[in-house]
């Protein structure tokens, strides 16, 4: 993190949050549902996303939790160390929540948001997902392993977690590009 100071700035469509310290009231409101959020180095924070946002991406967090209401395509953690994504319970989340070498991180979705979107970990360690039931009001939780994709439709808990093998690896590697420091899943 160095000496720079933290930032909260939209630049080109995309609300760039970068290097907070100890900030639990860090508040992003998209205009339009183009634009993008991009955490970098923000350690000990909250980050509530008070608006629909195209996509959202922390690379090299800490102990960041971010709250958000809905993102059209994905959500990124990328080289992030005891982080949480909270989506709100009536949202349908993210169609990808993507944990890319990443270790301890939770993801707290919606029934709806984790019957209809993915989540893939890659290279990442001791991180869960956990899914809010609305008949039982309790949080049903996944321990994903490393390379791992969530199913919480499976018939049954052993089919929940599917390991991938490596050739699915690598077709999951090629169909995400590089952009603006997270990965876009296509």
């Amino acid at each position: 993190m160095g000496d720079r100071p933290p930032a909260l700035q939209l630049v080109a469509n995309r609300w760039q949050v970068e290097n907070y310290r100890g900030d639990a009231s860090i508040n992003v409101s998209a205009s339009w549902p183009r634009e993008a959020v991009y955490m970098i180095n923000c350690v000990d924070c909250v980050v509530t996303v008070h608006s629909l946002v195209a996509r959202i991406t922390l690379e090299s967090c800490v102990n960041t939790r971010v709250v958000f209401s809905g993102v059209l395509s994905s959500v990124e953690l990328i080289r992030c160390e005891r982080c949480e994504i909270f989506c709100d319970n009536e949202s349908k989340g993210a169609m990808t929540t993507m944990l890319d070498m990443s270790r301890s991180c939770v993801v707290h979705l919606s029934q709806v948001a984790a019957s209809e979107g993915r989540v893939i970990s890659n290279k990442s360690e001791d991180t869960s997902v956990a899914v809010y039931n609305l008949e039982t009001h309790d949080w049903g939780r996944y321990t994903l392993t490393n390379d791992a994709i969530l199913n919480p439709d499976a018939a049954d808990d052993s089919q929940n977690v599917h390991k991938y093998s490596k050739e699915e690896a690598r077709m999951i590697s090629n169909v995400a590009s590089r952009e603006g420091g997270g990965y876009i899943v296509y």
